[in-house]
Formats: structure tokens, sequence, C-alpha cells
């Protein structure tokens, strides 16, 4: 990765606060886990600018369908690239600032010494308890990602099956001029 300006940790701190999203993405196939950054725009002036910044990543272009405009997505999978982009934006983060710890927390998780049959094999294997680990992390990161109208947060309840539905019990809308 380039070295960064602060104002340009800052800038794409603030872009991927805003348009971007942290994930960790599972191969079943393969029991791996690993950590992603995207940022999706129809400007592609901006995804050209995190890519140019940077030196990391790749763009790719979504089509467009119905009224919506075609979108560019700047991608960075690899690990090594999204953990340095991770330590030089992390502290301007704000509303992913969770998100980037659960990564951090990935990272972790991943480097644990393996013992296996009575080996060490360096972390090259995963174990049945770590891969437990990985898959409540990943969920935990499912959970913040998850956007919707009866996502987990302030406008929701827990329903007995686990799923998440609006408040409306006991909840009196509030005009702006204050009256019910």
């Amino acid at each position: 990765m380039k070295e960064l300006l602060d104002t340009d940790k800052a800038y794409i701190a603030g872009i991927i606060d805003g348009e971007g999203c942290l994930v960790i993405r599972h191969q079943n196939n393969k029991r791996s886990y690993y950590p992603i950054i995207q940022v999706c725009n129809t400007d592609y002036k901006m995804v050209s600018y995190l890519l140019t910044v940077t030196g990391i990543g790749s763009i790719c272009t979504g089509k467009q369908f119905g009224n919506r405009k075609e979108y560019y997505k700047w991608t960075v999978a690899k690990s090594v690239d999204v953990y340095a982009l991770l330590d030089a934006i992390s502290p301007y983060l704000i509303t992913k600032k969770e998100r980037s710890f659960l990564l951090y927390k990935l990272r972790d998780i991943k480097s644990r010494p393996v013992i296996r049959k009575g080996l060490y094999l360096g972390g090259t294997i995963t174990p049945e308890e770590t891969i437990k680990d990985l898959k409540l992390l990943a969920s935990k990161m499912s959970e913040l990602n998850f956007r919707g109208r009866y996502a987990k947060g302030v406008n929701s309840v827990e329903t007995q099956n686990g799923q998440y539905r609006a408040k409306t019990a006991g909840v009196v809308a509030v005009r702006c001029d204050g009256q019910a």
C-alpha cells in the first residue's frame, strides 16, 4: 500500500464510514474466513480515487437494472492490504469502528498457534474450536452489517425465535410540535 497523508487517511475513513462495507467472507468448502473492504458508488471518480491513492484493491462494474444507475465497486481482498489500510484509517473511523475491531479479532484468531495430532503447525490447519470462534465472529459481523426494516437496533425488538421485528406495542409517535 502507498504511504498516505493524514488528510487522505481521514477522507478514506469517511468514505468507508459512509459508503463502505467491512466484511468477513466465508468459503464453506475451504473452512476459511477472510477480511474484505468494499466501497460501492455510482461515481467512478470516487472509487478511482481510492484505487489511485492507496494503490491497492480493484474496481469492478455493476450493471444497471430498472431505474438504477450503473455502480462501481472498489474491493480490497488481500488480507495484507486490508490490515495495512485498517491500520492507517482506524483512528478516523466512526460508524465502522466496531466492525474494524472484529476484523482485527479475525486476524488474532487466525494467527493462533495450532496443535493438531501432537504437531505444531503454525496456524495452517484450523481446529474445531477455532472454527467455532470464526463462525461466531462472522455472525457478529453479519449482524452489524444487516440493513433493513427489521435489523437489530433502536427501532426493533427480538422475538422468541431470534428474529427481529419493528417495535410497535407501547410506542407513541411524537410530532415535531410535541403533540402525540
